[in-house]
């Protein structure tokens, strides 16, 4: 929905765990959230995520990042 309010997430995995990419919509209309995309990515393949991230961004209007990192 292009009216809608989208979120994505990543979760770059640095310890054990894969690394994880997610996009939501807001339906403020309905005062629901919707995942609309879920993927998880090996460590071996950083430049395939940051292309992903590139391409959802042009693609999917009001998209908002949200990025999980270590200190």
């Amino acid at each position: 929905n292009p009216y809608c309010l989208h979120i994505g997430g990543v979760d770059f995995g640095f310890s054990s765990s894969t690394t994880a990419l997610y996009v939501g919509e807001v339906d403020k209309e309905h005062n629901i959230v919707r995942i609309v995309l879920g993927r998880e990515y090996d460590k071996k393949t950083p430049s395939l995520v940051a292309d992903e991230i590139h391409a959802l961004h042009r693609q999917i209007p009001h998209l908002t990042w949200f990025v999980d990192a270590e200190r």
